[in-house]
């Protein structure tokens, strides 16, 4: 896993160990980039469900202004901290050490906002559906947000309140679901 562009272009990060987390692949990483684009440079970035932190490191190192990731496994928190030291990134973030429900109701106490949201929750459990809900009815995404969910190819897209999805982008077995908060 080695981040693709940007200031920490080529540099090689640590995955935690075991199947407890599945790391977002490279050419996946690499398309979701190509999608948003610009949208990155200077955004507010969250990474939930963060595992190495390689997405949202990637957002970094494109020139997102910050990134919270959020991650409540100790192994994979410490990865992103070494991950985060290693990219020379550490000054940009934020490691919250909680379920994704909680850490939401955290920041949504701060008032903060979000333009990129990233979620790759585990698998058929419907958790992309309840964080994706839980972001809108927080408040915690930005009029012009960008919403992506990695789910398996064969699941239907979340259909969460108060989003619409406005592009399904297929790679091997993975989907990515971008939504924009509804007008």
């Amino acid at each position: 896993m080695r981040i693709i562009s940007g200031s920490a272009k080529g540099l090689i990060l640590k995955a935690p160990s075991g199947l407890a987390t599945r790391p977002t692949a490279d050419r996946v990483r690499e398309a979701l980039f190509d999608i948003i684009g610009t949208k990155v440079s200077a955004a507010k970035f969250l990474d939930l469900f963060a595992g190495s932190g390689a997405v949202g490191i990637e957002a970094l190192s494109r020139g997102a202004a910050s990134a919270v990731f959020v991650e409540k496994q100790r192994q994979a928190v410490a990865i992103i901290a070494a991950n985060l030291k290693w990219t020379n990134l550490e000054g940009q973030a934020e490691v919250l050490v909680l379920p994704v429900d909680r850490a939401l109701k955290l920041l949504a106490k701060r008032q903060a906002k979000f333009d990129l949201v990233f979620l790759d929750p585990p698998y058929k459990l419907a958790l992309a559906s309840k964080a994706l809900e839980l972001l809108v009815n927080l408040d915690l995404i930005a009029e012009q947000s960008w919403l992506i969910a990695e789910t398996l190819k064969a699941e239907e897209p979340p259909e969460p309140r108060g989003l619409h999805l406005v592009r399904r982008a297929e790679y091997g077995q993975t989907a990515l679901n971008f939504y924009q908060p509804e007008e």
